[in-house]
């Protein structure tokens, strides 16, 4: 932790001189934000709807979506990649059309740094840890048909961190840190990632990650290390269901009680001492110089 601490203080060193203040301008407002939401969900449904059009006509209307589940897995891979292609258009030009300054996502080497890396992955598996107790007992998507093979594999591990970091992270956080600073933009932004699974189990789980990816792009100014991160848990959750683990909690693998109680422990604290460390790192760039926007 002490590494990380170290390295989390570069940026704020590089970038404290002469750094202007938030923009207050129109874009975005809260309307506006729901609006970005609706965009991403409305290309979700016009391309399901299209999918499932070309499926009726193609294989008629006995066809069993998650019979064939190599087969399941390329159709939502091609159709995800369709939905998150048009919703990343849309929101482009609703931002131009609404006033907001055209984005440059920062792309910065920096998100390769291995510790910042590192840590942010442990959290994540700290935070499933700490959170599946609650998550265990609400309802979920049916991993019958989420597919599997190539098709699966490459929309989480490869379309899936591109397109929701490009929208999560650049756009959204980047939009509301030029209006609102840095820790309405880390929070909201990661609310808004929450939201997009629709899954009450999916929503609060993508909602904390999403803090973690929120203060690895933010810290580290590169929408690299996000995706990074979002990739490595997408294959790590992947690997568990093409193995057939994938409703198996972290409890039922250990088995014994003691164990766990002790493996939740040491999770819970992890989390805890993170959690310190990310306020204390936000109320510094909220104060200070670097409350800039980091994608304009």
């Amino acid at each position: 932790m002490n590494g990380q601490n170290r390295e989390t203080d570069a940026p704020e060193r590089s970038g404290a001189s002469a750094a202007p203040a938030p923009a207050r301008g129109v874009f975005p407002t809260p309307g506006d934000v729901v609006l970005m939401l609706c965009i991403v969900f409305g290309a979700q449904l016009a391309v399901g709807l299209l999918t499932g059009a070309v499926l009726l006509a193609v294989f008629g209307p006995g066809f069993d979506y998650g019979a064939d589940p190599a087969l399941t897995g390329r159709i939502s891979a091609v159709s995800y990649a369709l939905s998150m292609s048009l919703a990343v258009a849309a929101l482009w030009s609703f931002r131009r059309a609404r006033g907001g300054v055209r984005p440059a996502i920062g792309l910065a080497r920096r998100g390769f740094d291995g510790r910042l890396l590192l840590w942010g992955f442990v959290l994540i598996l700290g935070l499933d840890t700490v959170l599946e107790p609650l998550v265990a007992w609400l309802p979920g998507p049916s991993l019958d048909r989420i597919g599997r093979g190539w098709g699966t594999l490459f929309a989480l591990v490869v379309f899936a961190p591109l397109f929701e970091e490009t929208i999560c992270r650049g756009m959204v956080l980047g939009s509301l840190r030029a209006k609102y600073g840095v820790v309405a933009a880390w929070f909201f932004s990661s609310l808004f990632f929450g939201v997009l699974p629709l899954y009450p189990a999916q929503a609060i789980v993508a909602a904390v990650i999403g803090m973690v990816l929120g203060y690895v792009y933010i810290v580290s100014g590169s929408l690299w290390a996000p995706i990074i991160l979002h990739a490595a848990n997408n294959l790590c959750a992947y690997l568990l269901l093409a193995a057939g683990q994938g409703d198996r909690t972290l409890r039922q693998t250990v088995g014994d009680d003691g164990w766990y109680a002790a493996i939740y422990a040491a999770a819970a604290a992890l989390v805890l001492v993170s959690g310190w460390m990310v306020r204390r790192r936000l109320r510094r760039l909220a104060a200070g110089a670097e409350n800039r926007p980091a994608a304009y």
